[in-house]
């Protein structure tokens, strides 16, 4: 019981999911504008709107309410339509404001009418827009359902002077029905909600043929026949009732031997029993087992008496012969129906010899046509084995279709290469002169013509307008030995010679002074003779600077500035211009006042470093080598008893020539202490009172003087003092 009524739950739970979603309760009023006409251009005061009465600016304001006081629901104004006087409307016209015809209103209740207000307005651009008509009514209507096509009724409103005719119509939302649209009735036909329509006008439930009772889930079909039955239907309940002479619902029994059976009846039952050699539910089938090639090879089924056909014998009648295959005869199977052959898998043809396997890999890309077997190929492959891979394209990776047969590109037209990647259009106008290549779109360029394009034009001269060839990719014009500047047309050859002592510009042609010459043929030789208190350009570094002239350039030597006189400037300032054309000297006045270039100042920067780098370098080995201390007079101290020098013994002796260690240690103008001085193993020194620590200068060698910028404060034993000063 619980779990029936799961099942049940379940059941409409589906059920009511499949149900499609309704709007809700409500339906929708629609309004359609169809013309508007005033043929007298007056309005409600007999008033011409324009003057001597010509066609106006009309344009409608509509309000759609549910009553005389209530609000517009919907509003709109139309576009406004200049010198006329007969407007139409179009359906799904577009509003100046408010939407598009036509008006819709939804609902959510229906009240059984409508009330419609209509001004005819002039459009007046210099001031307010003028009333040329108004008016309004109210129009009652039953909406229709949603399944029925929209009933649309037509009214006219005015009539003077003008007359607005429209059409309206009021329609349920889906599923909603009755005069208020508030009747849910949803048709279905399932056993969960039962198997009805819905009336268009109330929304009650109308049960579909063959299904009664309220709920129209009973099923009752009258039959009176041996397959279905003999009886009729309850007309309330759809409850069953047997016709006169039948049992139960389907059991009638009336032995027979003619062509509506071959049967008798069971005495309590009333089943039949079909007579030998007949079957089926009515003893309809007559089947009698066969064993021969003119009869058939075939049993009776004992359920139906259908012929049940014997090992390798197929069709209706069980007559045609097949027996399955899977060797050189063939690989196929036999149809149990016709006895028709079943190609195994892969294998195709009448006798299923023909091998095919789909294949989606390096080996091909196909499938098998199931008549023959023959090779398929998938889209975009081609070939014989479907190997070669082709899409048309027509983008930036080619432009082409492909042949049919081999897969190969056929490029459109004007493109060209591999991939029909390369476009070229055969052009001989100012976008270029040139052909296109067949293999690979290249441009063939005409003649004379050059560049990427073709489109620069050379043509090689040896005349007066220029002395050139034409460079093969660029066309860019390739002057012969001696000629220059862009046509060729400037000659120089360079000399060093009583001609001249020059080379020439590479670009210009312009004569370029060797070293040492100067002038506008670089005649003039630069002589240091010339200017004694100035040193020659083969003493000093020079750096070459530029003297342009309108005809030619002049390359001179540039020296780094030197101090003179002012007579040796000006005499170097007169012999220097002697000689010079207006050009020349023009040119000479602008370098002198634009002496201090970029160039120049970095030179000179250069200078001061270096200058404060020699600088530096002498002040450190000035400070490495220290100045001597003034010598102070001394005689070494005497033994009273020997009356000679002390010794040092036999681990050393003492040098009278050593240097006056004085000059080792700070002193004043009136004394000095000498204190005791010993050193320890580690070779660190100790100084005692009355003693000064020192490196004993008295064993060094005999006649070697010391070294600049070298100490000779060295410990040459283990210990060494001494006592070498009378105070």
């Amino acid at each position: 019981m619980i779990s029936n009524i799961i099942r049940y739950l379940i059941n409409r739970a589906v059920s009511i999911s499949k149900v499609p979603t309704s709007a809700g309760p409500g339906g929708k009023l629609s309004v359609l504008l169809k013309s508007f006409s005033n043929p007298s251009n007056k309005d409600l005061n007999g008033n011409c709107c324009e003057p001597s009465c010509r066609s106006c600016d009309y344009y409608l304001e509509i309000c759609l309410k549910q009553s005389v006081s209530g609000s517009c629901l919907v509003s709109a104004t139309t576009n406004t339509y200049h010198n006329t006087k007969h407007v139409v409307f179009g359906a799904n016209e577009g509003f100046y404001r408010g939407g598009r015809n036509p008006l819709v209103w939804t609902f959510s209740l229906w009240k059984g009418s409508f009330l419609i207000s209509v001004k005819a307005m002039d459009y007046d651009p210099l001031s307010s827009d003028d009333l040329i008509d108004g008016y309004e009514k109210t129009v009652t209507v039953i909406p229709s359902s949603w399944s029925s096509s929209k009933n649309w009724r037509e009214i006219s409103l005015g009539g003077n002077p003008s007359t607005t005719i429209l059409q309206y119509t009021v329609q349920c939302h889906q599923d909603y029905y009755g005069p208020s649209c508030t009747r849910l009735c949803i048709a279905r036909d399932d056993n969960i909600e039962g198997h009805y329509t819905c009336d268009k006008t109330t929304g009650h439930k109308v049960c579909r043929v063959g299904w009664y009772d309220a709920s129209c889930k009973v099923y009752c079909m009258p039959y009176d026949d041996n397959t279905n039955g003999h009886y009729s239907c309850d007309p309330g309940t759809g409850r069953k009732i047997c016709l006169k002479g039948w049992y139960g619902l389907t059991f009638y029994c009336a032995s027979r031997n003619d062509h509506a059976g071959h049967f008798t009846c069971h005495p309590q039952t009333g089943r039949i029993i079909c007579n030998p050699d007949w079957y089926g539910s009515s003893c309809t089938t007559h089947c009698v087992p066969h064993d021969s090639d003119s009869l058939g090879h075939y049993n009776c089924n004992k359920i139906d008496g259908g012929k049940m056909c014997l090992k390798n014998w197929h069709g209706a009648q069980c007559s045609i012969f097949c027996s399955p295959q899977d060797n050189s005869n063939g690989h196929y199977k036999c149809d149990k129906r016709n006895g028709s052959r079943i190609c195994l898998d892969d294998w195709f043809g009448t006798e299923c010899k023909t091998f095919c396997r789909t294949t989606n890999n390096s080996e091909g890309h196909y499938r098998c046509a199931k008549e023959d077997g023959t090779k398929i190929c998938d889209q975009s492959w081609f070939g014989q084995n479907c190997t070669i891979y082709c899409t048309p394209r027509n983008d930036s990776q080619g432009h082409y279709v492909c042949d049919h047969h081999d897969g190969s590109k056929i490029c459109h037209q004007d493109w060209f290469g591999r991939n029909c990647s390369m476009h070229c259009v055969p052009s001989n106008n100012s976008k270029g002169h040139y052909d296109c290549g067949s293999e690979d779109g290249t441009k063939i360029c005409h003649q004379t013509w050059y560049g990427p394009n073709c489109s620069t034009n050379c043509i090689p001269k040896d005349d007066f307008a220029g002395h050139y060839s034409c460079d093969a990719t660029d066309g860019s014009k390739v002057c012969y030995l001696h000629w220059y500047g862009p046509h060729c047309a400037a000659f120089c050859m360079a000399q060093n010679s009583s001609k001249g002592h020059y080379t020439c510009e590479e670009e210009t042609g312009q004569k370029l002074c060797l070293k040492g010459w100067q002038g506008a043929a670089c005649l003039q030789r630069i002589t240091s003779t010339s200017h004694p208190s100035i040193r020659t350009p083969s003493s000093l570094p020079s750096f070459p600077t530029e003297s342009k002239t309108t005809d030619h350039i002049i390359k001179t030597p540039f020296y780094p500035q030197t101090k003179m006189s002012t007579k040796e400037s000006s005499i170097w300032s007169t012999e220097s211009t002697e000689g010079d054309s207006p050009v020349e000297k023009e040119s000479r006045k602008a370098e002198k006042k634009g002496w201090l270039t970029s160039t120049r100042i970095g030179l000179i920067t250069g200078g001061f470093a270096l200058l404060l780098c020699i600088c530096a370098i002498i002040m450190i080995a000035m400070i490495s080598c220290r100045p001597r201390i003034r010598r102070v007079r001394y005689s070494r101290q005497k033994n009273e008893t020997r009356r000679l020098s002390l010794e040092r013994g036999s681990s050393g002796r003492v040098n009278p020539l050593a240097d006056d260690i004085l000059t080792q240690y700070e002193m004043n103008d009136m004394f000095f202490k000498v204190q005791q001085v010993s050193w320890s193993e580690d070779g660190s020194r100790q100084i005692d009172d009355h003693l000064v620590m020192y490196n004993n200068p008295l064993f060094a060698p005999r006649k070697q003087k010391p070294k600049c910028c070298t100490s000779d404060r060295q410990l040459k034993l283990d210990s060494d003092w001494n006592v070498v000063f009378d105070l």
